[in-house]
């Protein structure tokens, strides 16, 4: 299908601000340099690495308020107890697109994918902003082979208290090398790959969006928020993915899956909406720029019960 152009001039300036809507207190946040990572962590504890491969960055381990990991630990730690071995690529937590200019960013395991990488190119900022905040900005080149896509700025908050543990991220996709055709594609974008416990399929887990929809029927719908919540460990938790209303075709649509990978990617319209005629493509002319804006939030309880609701509106009124 041809792709439909855009001419995305000037996209969104998002406030990071956290806003916990809770009585629990801040916890004080450190960000640190350790080896080629850096170190988030609430009152001493650890809550994430931001890591990179050959491939791309990402945020792992994640550890929620109770000290469960959050997400998958394959395939950065093989042969764990109880997970699955499927799609490598799910590393965490990490944004990834799986058509630019026709190459594929997401699946780094595909014959297209070949020499496509996401690669670490500055840090340019990792301090702490105040006592419960403390924030990394980096930027990376998509680069295939020996030739640069595109580059992006990213720029990641923390912050949290003692139920909830948050990570504000933006994404900044730059033209900095000639057009970049962002394409329809269901493989995106802004992800996460959760702990096993929150697997719809056969965990028992409980999937719901802001708009009503529950379990598998997430998947491709537009949602301005969606919650995965499970008991681990005796503990009712869950993870919450905010869409922010700056973003392009807010509410997005979601490549949510009830196996543990939830996504955000306002791209794969023909593939969410079950119709040829929807195209989610995008075209960055060269020197343009197109920012997204999410939340996620790492919280005990449902989504009833973090009052997930109040939350996005009040992130979203920032």
């Amino acid at each position: 299908m041809p792709l439909k152009h855009f001419a995305i001039i000037s996209i969104v300036a998002t406030c990071f601000a956290c806003t916990s809507c809770s009585d629990t207190g801040s916890q004080s946040v450190s960000i640190e340099k350790e080896g080629q990572s850096y170190v988030i962590k609430f009152d001493g504890d650890l809550f994430t690495k931001f890591q990179f491969d050959d491939q791309k960055s990402f945020l792992y381990p994640v550890i929620g308020p109770t000290g469960v990991h959050m997400t998958r630990r394959f395939p950065m730690e093989k042969d764990v107890p109880g997970e699955s071995q499927d799609h490598p690529w799910h590393s965490s937590v990490y944004y990834a697109h799986g058509a630019v200019n026709g190459l594929d960013f997401w699946n780094e395991r595909s014959d297209s994918h070949n020499a496509s990488r996401i690669i670490l190119d500055k840090v340019e900022k990792a301090e702490n902003l105040s006592p419960d905040q403390a924030q990394l900005i980096v930027s990376h080149q998509w680069v295939h082979k020996d030739e640069i896509q595109m580059t992006d700025r990213t720029e990641i908050l923390f912050s949290g208290d003692a139920d909830k543990r948050i990570i504000d991220y933006k994404v900044t996709l730059i033209a900095s090398h000639g057009d970049v055709e962002l394409g329809d594609t269901k493989e995106g974008c802004m992800a996460i790959r959760m702990n096993p416990k929150f697997r719809v399929r056969d965990q028992g887990a409980q999937a719901i969006n802001s708009a009503g929809d529950t379990g598998k029927s997430v998947w491709g719908k537009k949602a301005k928020w969606i919650t995965y919540s499970n008991e681990i460990d005796g503990t009712a938790l869950g993870i919450s993915m905010f869409d922010h209303p700056g973003n392009p075709r807010y509410p997005t649509t979601w490549h949510a899956r009830d196996y543990g990978l939830c996504a955000a990617n306002a791209f794969g319209l023909k593939y969410f909406m079950k119709d040829e005629g929807k195209v989610g493509d995008m075209t960055l002319k060269n020197g343009e720029r197109l920012t997204f804006s999410y939340r996620l939030v790492f919280h005990k309880g449902s989504h009833e019960e973090a009052r997930i609701d109040q939350l996005h509106t009040a992130w979203a009124k920032q």
